[in-house]
């Protein structure tokens, strides 16, 4: 017995080193003596493996035991008969015969599964499904099959050791997926409750639902709401819960009161209020976004869009339905717009609580108009009962009356006619060019030869006013000089329509943008850029106590007139006066000097050099005190009156003397008993708009708040504590694009799509829209006619979710169609974010669905729709 082991384990050892067919090439010459094979040249036993006659021989003699020799299985010298495992482990090898057996084959009581004699990698199901091997072996434990596509593969199936599971059987996959199999196959029954988990065709059901009269979410049975319905535990509520009563699943509560306390905050008195939800208070069908309980038996709600003026509106609470109505604070009123073109025909129009509201619609709501002005600037002349001006110049004076059967509200505003200074006039254009770092911006017409650039903004007269680049369209009219070429940036978010500089000429460059263009010409040159002029003033005068910084503009230029952007700086030698380091740097024109004296009567001079000395310019800067105050003007570091309506402008102020020389920073003290006067409708001062703003030498700094309340021009005037009129000042408030600020449909409680999520939806301009059967009026902050799309590529449902090319838009998104090209490009801008009723079970991220379900997309604040995402 000790004998035949040891010959098994000895098989085992030669299996375990394959034999190389360069150690067995058989000798040409060989003969038996003996039973032993020798080698005739040598006259001694042939030394290691031989194939001789069709028998193998070890050192001479015939080899005992399995060997592979040249691919083949022999045993006791022979070559093999029937099937053979050779080796252990994973290192199995099934013969056939002498060669390794061709297909699969199932091994050791169908323990095995072997792939051309080798073990089978993976996991192989066999045909019949009956088993399971993984890397050749029957798979061990609980596993699945497949295990990839698991959301939505048609076929799963559960095994236990290599077999299918028997009975039914509950598994959880990674965490994630909770199937039912009945017998290891997917249970295929419509709905089945097995371990107080409910299945739906073997797969656990995660919406919310009703099963035999019970609530189940994600499967299970909760508490919550279930069509209107409120369920504890999948039981339909009757009785007290968590202090709120409850009748065959109904709240019961009362309202007492209800009052708009502003246009996006009502306040309900009542009793049981505090187990309503957001969806229970709806206005006009539209939910609300927020409720709160101040204090007892008392609960306000924050409205998802703001209430109409003077209109009774609908609210429904619960299955209750009520009536309210925010009246509005006329008192309050100012003009939507005070400041016009010198000579422009237009109608004053007022805000009244941020709303636009026409002469035309005030006498709709009760109220008797009147103009007054002590200049004939109407076309009635000096009163008016419609506000149509003929136009004119300077400023006038217009006391304005709005009366009904109750009260009479008078206020006076200066209406203004002035030469406006046009956005496209100050910038038409501007040419950003790609350095090594970055881009530059700059106002130019001239591209070197290989540069490359883009037009970060235009200006356009009238409806779009300025555009930034995503908003623009560019075309060549000599792609041989210059070419616009499409091209993917991803180094940050840059237009895509890139301007390349080929050859030396002229080309006209075309800036276009919806129903506008510009044009201008752009020239290729063949010279690299370098500087040729430092432009700085040849004198300046820097005053002693400047509250802040003198600053002296220094401009780089290259040999085409454009800022240069400097790797080696040029030297800034400054003299002792102005209290400087004696050396400064200077790489670009974008930062001015700054500097502060502290002593009158001085001269010295600033030096501008190249590295090797040279000086490439000079300025002489000379100091002087402060001059006697004698009137108010904008500080310098706030004369800038061009603002973006979201950013509120800081406004400081300086004195002046007769000559225009600076008398000092404007204090707390020294303001004391100015007031500025100013439309209320158009600006709010430290975030107040009342129409009138008095220093009262309290405040704690001598600045101000200035912001505007929407876009337009309008005009403030100063007067001192004397009430003369010291400074008058135009300011313009802008925004970028025109933004969707209300969308009406006509029947917002049950807007839905056409098609489901990831198809076209939505496709009209303004003008068409009356004509669409959803929606029936859109309303941009700008008089524009942009279309309004939504993404038009298909969705595919594998599990994950997709996104398009490009990285800021995802299907489905909605957006304006700024380029009116019919697709999403990175000029346009999406309308809103993507909400779900149940964030748990029907999942967004940002704007992506990542889940089946019901959405609703979001327009601002203004409208739900509802989408069904198949």
């Amino acid at each position: 017995m000790k004998k035949k082991i040891m010959a098994t384990t000895l098989a085992a050892i030669v299996m375990a080193s394959t034999i190389q067919e360069s150690q067995l090439a058989e000798a040409a010459t060989y003969k038996l003596k003996n039973g032993v094979l020798m080698n005739s040249a040598t006259g001694k036993a042939a030394a290691g493996y031989v194939l001789y006659k069709g028998r193998l021989y070890k050192n001479g003699k015939l080899n005992k035991g399995y060997v592979v020799y040249s691919g083949k299985l022999y045993r006791h010298s022979v070559l093999n008969t029937g099937y053979k495992i050779m080796g252990t482990g994973n290192k199995m090898r099934l013969y056939d015969n002498a060669t390794l057996k061709k297909g699969n084959k199932t091994a050791r009581d169908k323990t095995l599964l072997f792939k051309n004699g080798i073990l089978a990698k993976g996991y192989v199901q066999t045909s019949t499904k009956e088993r399971l091997y993984k890397d050749g072996f029957l798979a061990k434990g609980t596993t699945m099959y497949p295990q990839k596509d698991v959301a939505t593969a048609k076929k799963l199936y559960l095994y236990q050791d290599g077999y299918l599971y028997k009975g039914l059987k509950r598994y959880r996959y990674l965490n994630q997926y909770t199937y039912l199999f009945n017998n290891g196959y997917l249970d295929t029954k419509d709905y089945r409750l097995h371990d107080d988990v409910l299945f739906h065709e073997g797969r656990k059901v995660l919406k919310k639902m009703l099963y035999q009269g019970n609530y189940y979410e994600r499967g299970i049975l909760a508490t919550g709401y279930y069509k209107e319905l409120f369920y504890i535990k999948g039981i339909l509520a009757n009785g007290m819960y968590n202090g709120d009563e409850y009748k065959d699943g109904k709240l019961q509560f009362t309202v007492d009161s209800i009052e708009a306390i502003d246009r996006t905050i009502l306040r309900v008195k009542g009793k049981g209020l505090t187990g309503l939800r957001k969806d229970d208070v709806k206005v006009d069908g539209t939910a609300s976004i927020g409720l709160s309980y101040p204090e007892d038996r008392v609960m306000e709600v924050d409205l998802e869009m703001p209430l109409p003026l003077n209109t009774p509106t609908t609210v429904r609470i619960g299955d209750q339905m009520f009536t309210v109505s925010y009246i509005a604070d006329i008192q309050r009123f100012g003009l939507w717009e005070d400041t016009f073109a010198e000579n422009e025909p237009v109608t004053l129009q007022f805000n009244v609580e941020n709303t636009m509201q026409t002469v035309d619609m005030l006498k709709l709501q009760g109220y008797e108009v009147t103009f007054e002005a002590d200049e004939a600037i109407f076309e009635e002349g000096t009163t008016s009962t419609t506000g149509k001006l003929r136009g004119g110049t300077g400023t006038s004076s217009v006391k304005i009356t709005l009366k009904n059967a109750d009260k009479t509200y008078e206020k006076t505003i200066p209406v203004t006619f002035t030469k406006l200074q046009a956005t496209e006039e100050q910038e038409p254009y501007t040419l950003s060019v790609k350095r090594k770092e970055g881009y530059s911006a700059l106002q130019s017409n001239t591209l070197v030869i290989g540069e490359q650039g883009y037009i970060s903004s235009a200006a356009f007269g009238g409806g779009p006013g300025r555009i930034d680049g995503f908003g623009l369209a560019l075309t060549s009219s000599n792609p041989a000089v210059a070419a616009i070429e499409q091209k993917p940036v991803k180094e940050g978010r840059l237009p895509t329509d890139q301007i390349i500089a080929k050859k030396a000429g002229k080309t006209t460059i075309t800036i276009a943008t919806k129903g506008y263009k510009q044009e201008f010409e752009l020239t290729v040159v063949n010279d690299e850029r370098k500087l040729t002029t430092v432009d700085a003033p040849s004198k300046y005068e820097a005053v002693v106590g400047n509250a802040n910084k003198e600053k002296i503009p220094v401009t780089l230029l290259d040999q085409y007139g454009d800022f240069m952007e400097l790797e080696t700086p040029i030297r800034v030698v400054y003299p002792a006066i102005v209290g400087m380091p004696d050396e400064g740097k200077l790489y670009n024109s974008y930062a001015p000097l700054e500097f502060n004296v502290k002593q009158s009567g001085q001269a010295g001079d600033i030096l501008y050099k190249d590295d090797e000395g040279k000086i490439l310019a000079k300025t002489t800067v000379t100091t002087e005190g402060l001059a006697t105050k004698e009137h108010l003007v904008l500080d310098r570091k706030s004369e800038e009156t061009r603002h973006h309506v979201q950013m509120s402008a800081l406004t400081r102020f300086a004195f002046e003397d007769a000559r225009g020389k600076y008398a000092g920073g404007a204090t707390v003290a020294d303001l004391k008993g100015y007031r500025i006067q100013y439309n209320p409708g158009m600006v709010m001062i430290n975030g107040v708009s009342t129409g009138e703003y008095v220093f009262t030498g309290n405040e704690a700094t001598p600045d101000v708040s200035i912001g505007g309340r929407h876009e337009g021009h309008t005009t403030l005037n100063f007067y001192n504590p004397q009430g003369e009129k010291v400074l008058t000042t135009t300011w313009y408030f802008y925004d970028d694009q025109p933004s969707i600020i209300q969308l009406t449909t006509h029947d917002i409680a049950t807007v839905r799509a056409p098609t489901t999520l990831g198809f076209r939806d939505v496709l009209y301009t303004r003008e068409e829209a009356g004509k669409d059967d959803i929606v029936e009026k859109i309303t941009l902050s700008r008089d524009n006619d942009y279309p309004v799309r939504s993404a038009s590529e298909r969705r595919s449902w594998v599990g994950q979710y997709d996104e398009v090319d490009s990285p800021y838009v995802n299907y489905g998104d909605l957006y304006v169609d700024y380029d009116n090209d019919g697709q999403f490009s990175p000029s346009d801008e999406r309308i809103a974010d993507l909400t779900t009723e149940d964030e748990k079970n029907y999942a967004t991220t940002g704007r992506i669905v990542t889940e089946k379900g019901q959405i609703k997309i979001k327009y601002g604040k203004i409208v739900s729709k509802v989408i069904d995402v198949d």
